[in-house]
């Protein structure tokens, strides 16, 4: 099934209405914030009900995840992508932290349990991510890992078409187009949004994913109009975007 699905966490989008311009045939709201072991860490139990919840969607189509401490709902995505593909993440941090106890599913390792996980994914390309954090995990281009990419030189350089994944956490770009759980970035929205609409013109978007509410703002009730606003905001700028490219045949059916 291709869709817009709206996956309700904690509920940050309940302050939100970009997702109810639409129409409510195009539309998928998850409520999954009665599962318990999700913030943050997402432990075995939380994760197959997670699986049924999602049982029925494709990977295809346009997902919002929430806040950023959701962000490994992505590797539930990748593994219905049933064919190689290479993975585009817009984000400050390069969520490659090895597991602080175990091999636990985290919003901070994500990218690097996709990496070892899933046999279809060939290449990772990090964008905006903060260089202090790179060098923390040793991650260059010379690093010795020839499937992490820093930049997107070799999708935009490169004559090959490929099947790519995007997921754009919002905390790469400043607070004037996000407000988020985490410390934030430089980038901003008009540049991402014309990076993704050049690589959609090369390569082939089989889906996309889309994080960085600030949930913990929603908990303590500081400034929450405000936040949802500007969340608001920028998330109805991506989901117009989206649209626009399905329109003109530069997204998957």
């Amino acid at each position: 099934m291709k869709s817009t699905v709206i996956m309700h966490m904690s509920g940050a989008y309940l302050m939100q209405d970009f997702y109810k311009d639409e129409e409510v045939s195009e539309i998928r709201e998850l409520d999954c914030r009665h599962i318990a072991g999700t913030n943050c860490y997402c432990d075995d139990e939380a994760k197959e009900k997670l699986r049924q919840i999602l049982h029925d969607f494709g990977p295809e189509g346009l997902h919002f995840l929430d806040s950023g401490n959701y962000h490994y709902l992505s590797l539930l995505w990748l593994e219905k992508i049933k064919e190689p593909f290479s993975l585009v993440v817009f984000d400050h941090h390069p969520d490659m932290q090895v597991p602080s106890f175990g091999e636990i599913t985290s919003c901070g390792g994500w990218v690097r349990e996709a990496l070892l996980g899933n046999h279809n994914l060939l290449q990772v390309y990090l964008a905006g991510v903060d260089e202090t954090l790179l060098q923390e995990l040793g991650l260059t281009e010379d690093s010795g890992d020839e499937r992490i990419h820093i930049g997107l030189e070799g999708l935009t350089d490169g004559e090959e078409r490929q099947k790519i994944y995007i997921s754009f956490d919002k905390d790469v770009m400043t607070e004037d187009y996000a407000r988020c759980d985490w410390d934030q970035g430089e980038m901003a929205l008009p540049q991402i949004l014309q990076d993704i609409a050049s690589l959609c013109k090369r390569h082939s978007l089989i889906g996309m994913d889309v994080c960085g509410e600030d949930a913990g703002a929603l908990e303590q009730g500081v400034g929450v109009e405000e936040i949802a606003a500007v969340n608001n905001d920028t998330n109805r700028r991506i989901l117009q975007m989206y649209r626009e490219m399905e329109a003109y045949g530069t997204t998957e059916d």
